[in-house]
């Protein structure tokens, strides 16, 4: 737990890299990973969980967090990368006192919620929710799509999406193998629509 709360001030400051021209009409959001190597020389993303590339995605846009803080200096217009932009030191105790107080004013003191929203799980939560929020606005997104782990700040997406608009539909994908007891995958506020498995034994299990 004091990892997890730690992990705050090592990615203080997240940042978003995208096109400025942005442009198009889009109806499929997809929220993924990204490192250096998925990016080609044209600007373009190859995603490792869907085998696709952002091009060839018909009138898709792109969220990337960037899990090793690289952005390519060319982005296509339909790409948006969340990056932690690292500083001189690796933890910055300024900005986890300003989240601290942050949280508990929006906790109103209640020590059992800021126990559980002061966290890493739920500030990254607030991050990508706004890239995506922004999104939302812009285009009348039909489906919001994930590889998903069950993370918090993917169950707060596909909440937040539905509550934007009802009739998005929300998809995951589980990319791996299941734990021995899945019990992460259980269904709750803020699953996926549908789950996309990789066969009969993992339906059943779910």
């Amino acid at each position: 737990i004091l990892k997890n709360i730690l992990a705050i001030a090592s990615h203080a400051n997240y940042i978003e890299i995208k096109n400025k021209s942005y442009s198009g009409y889009y109806e499929t959001l997809v929220l993924s990973w990204s490192f250096k190597k998925d990016f080609q020389d044209d600007g373009s993303f190859n995603d490792r969980y869907f085998n696709e590339n952002s091009k060839d995605l018909n009138k898709s846009y792109w969220i990337l967090i960037s899990a090793d803080d690289y952005a390519p200096p060319n982005l296509n217009n339909n790409i948006t990368i969340i990056k932690n932009q690292r500083g001189i030191f690796k933890y910055n105790f300024f900005y986890f006192i300003k989240i601290f107080i942050c949280a508990v004013l929006e906790c109103k003191f209640s020590i059992k919620k800021i126990y559980h929203y002061f966290s890493y799980s739920s500030y990254l939560a607030k991050i990508v929710s706004r890239a995506v929020n922004e999104q939302l606005k812009k285009n009348d997104y039909k489906v919001v799509l994930s590889p998903y782990e069950a993370q918090p700040f993917q169950n707060y997406i596909f909440s937040e999406s539905k509550k934007f608009n009802k009739n998005i539909v929300t998809i995951g994908y589980v990319h791996s193998l299941l734990n021995p007891f899945p019990s992460d995958l259980i269904y709750r506020r803020g699953a996926p629509d549908k789950l996309l498995a990789h066969g009969e034994s993992q339906i059943e299990i779910l």
